[in-house]
């Protein structure tokens, strides 16, 4: 999943100001956002750089826990 929109508003941007700096419109901005519509690689890289960050900063940084392994004593 897209993280524009949490990347926008920490950054204090609008959505019309994204749109702006981007050229973007604003519905297709909003549709990312939604992820209602996955953006062609091009336009993640106008949007990672209208936002200063990598295009893997613009994926969710969601991890999953790894399992606690215990190791078995040595004999």
């Amino acid at each position: 999943m897209l993280r524009i929109r949490a990347l926008r508003q920490s950054q204090g941007l609008s959505l019309r100001q994204l749109s702006e700096k981007t050229g973007i419109s604003l519905k297709l901005l909003s549709k990312y956002e939604l992820g209602t519509v996955d953006p062609p690689s091009s336009k993640l890289v106008t949007i990672a750089a209208a936002l200063g960050v990598t295009i893997g900063r613009l994926y969710s940084s969601a991890r999953k826990k790894s399992p606690n392994i215990v190791e078995a004593p040595h004999t």
